[in-house]
């Protein structure tokens, strides 16, 4: 990739883009380096607005205000926001780079996580959500992911996870003509059925937490398979059950708590569920040890690593 020549200033600081990540289709996500008065320089990831947003004063405002917010956020189960820059090619989103793979991308390998990894990574992400909950918004009220999931779960290679996306709410991608967006679609509580993405509860993020430990476990995401009939099975069926052996008894019954139909039958906060996971479990692994079964399915001499 031909580096892009183009930086601005932002609290003294150059912002350069050098060429897009290996993020996804439709990713805008660029590795970007930060550098300062003195020469040095650190990676930067830079999620670029819209192109719809940047002809549009209202939402372009929005964005920058929402990731203002999200900057205040100082959580290691974060990623963190840095701030709102303007460049040749755009405004951009300026987040932490980690050093890491998503949760997705580590099921796609694995297919199956182990009990004992799948419970560490999903408490460790219902910290950051409890976090962001207690920092709130600028009103008070707590501040919901309400789209956490596979894809927005990255799992550090020094085995910290990590919980993206706060921020970039007022320009994640619509559901246009019906149809959700791509991996999006399954990982939906039922009152975001009822009123679309933006209809959450704090326990909406509970919801969330319990459905990816399920996918982590299980390698698959309830009534992913019913097609026209996805809506009425969240709304009304139990999960499915597991397949015998696959998922242990005590998570199966936090899964089952946390994915309860009605918000207030869920655990009251994601602290509340990873309380519950580390009674169940009774310990979970270090980082360090996490970050050794990272490694096994993308070692180091990985070519794409």
């Amino acid at each position: 990739v031909e580096p892009l020549t183009s930086r601005t200033i932002m609290a003294k600081l150059h912002y350069q883009a050098l060429g897009p990540l290996l993020a996804g289709e439709g990713s805008r996500a660029f590795l970007g380096l930060e550098v300062k008065d003195d020469g040095s320089a650190e990676p930067v990831v830079l999620v670029w607005v819209p192109e719809e947003a940047e002809k549009d004063p209202a939402l372009l405002g929005k964005i920058k205000r929402e990731t203002e917010h999200a900057a205040k956020l100082d959580h290691p189960n974060i990623v963190k926001v840095h701030g709102f820059a303007r460049l040749d090619e755009g405004h951009a989103r300026i987040v932490e780079f980690a050093d890491a793979e998503s949760l997705r991308k580590l099921l796609e390998a694995a297919r199956r996580i182990p009990p004992r990894f799948a419970a560490k990574i999903v408490a460790d992400a219902a910290m950051g959500l409890h976090y962001a909950h207690v920092a709130g918004n600028d009103d008070g009220t707590p501040l919901v992911h309400g789209d956490m999931r596979p894809e927005t779960l990255l799992i550090g290679f020094n085995g910290v996870v990590k919980v993206t996306g706060y921020g970039a709410l007022a320009f994640a991608p619509r559901e246009l003509g019906g149809q959700r967006v791509k991996g999006r679609r399954v990982h939906t509580a039922p009152e975001q059925i009822i009123g679309g993405r933006e209809a959450y509860a704090l326990q909406t993020d509970v919801y969330l937490c319990g459905l990816t430990l399920h996918e982590c476990l299980t390698g698959k995401v309830p009534f992913a398979e019913q097609g026209e009939f996805f809506d009425h099975a969240v709304l009304t069926l139990p999960l499915p059950p597991p397949t015998p052996g696959e998922v242990p008894e005590e998570l199966q019954k936090i899964i089952d708590k946390a994915c309860a139909k009605k918000i207030p039958d869920r655990y009251p906060t994601p602290l509340a569920f990873r309380e519950a996971i580390v009674e169940a479990m009774g310990s979970l692994p270090s980082n360090e040890e996490l970050s050794g079964f990272l490694k096994q399915w993308f070692p180091e001499s990985d070519k794409a690593r």
